[in-house]
């Protein structure tokens, strides 16, 4: 005689009634996305902050949050569990492209990915920016001087005294200048020692 389970159905860690998270839909994500951009600021039923499903040039944007004065600022890429949100980008960046949004974000639901394209910055984040910090960043971005107009200074302190730069080492800095422009974020310079 086999003894049945009189305890009920299981849950697993998420609380979830034996469902997978690996099997969740994309719209068991957009309960989550919901959520989650509720708990960042976002009243999801304005639609002078957010619209669903709006069709645009390219397709069909899952979101796309808007700043104070009702414009695109952001569009959110949807996806189901299984799938890695990164996988989207370009999918995403050709909607925020036609409606000229600066920013995207990429989600599954679980993992949050924010995407600065306009100057090349991704980052996996652990929450939607609000949309007061999205209009932060975009107005630091306007008020943001090109790092080689800044001029190199003709004299820096260093241990306790003044130093002059060498033309090899102003060489050097203006052309890091360059590559930090160019949105390479990686630098490795290579000098003889004592040099620099």
């Amino acid at each position: 005689m086999t003894k049945k389970n009189t305890t009920g159905p299981t849950r697993n860690s998420s609380g979830s009634n034996g469902a997978s998270k690996k099997f969740m839909r994309e719209a068991d994500a957009r309960i989550l996305i919901d959520r989650k951009l509720r708990e960042a600021g976002w009243d999801i039923e304005d639609k002078n902050q957010v619209s669903t499903e709006e069709i645009a040039e390219s397709g069909r944007a899952d979101y796309i949050l808007k700043d104070s004065r009702g414009r695109a600022v952001a569009v959110v890429e949807a996806k189901r569990f299984s799938i890695d949100p990164a996988s989207a980008k370009q999918q995403a960046l050709s909607y925020a492209e036609s409606i000229r949004a600066e920013f995207i974000f990429l989600s599954n639901g679980e993992e949050i990915y924010f995407w600065d394209y306009k100057s090349r910055s991704e980052q996996k984040v652990a929450t939607f920016y609000s949309q007061r910090d999205l209009e932060k960043i975009q107005n630091l971005r306007l008020e943001q001087k090109s790092i080689s107009v800044i001029p190199i200074p003709e004299k820096y302190f260093k241990g306790g005294e003044w130093r002059i730069p060498r033309p090899y080492q102003k060489e050097a800095m203006q052309i890091m200048d360059k590559v930090l422009e160019g949105g390479k974020r990686k630098i490795l310079l290579v000098m003889a020692t004592g040099t620099g």
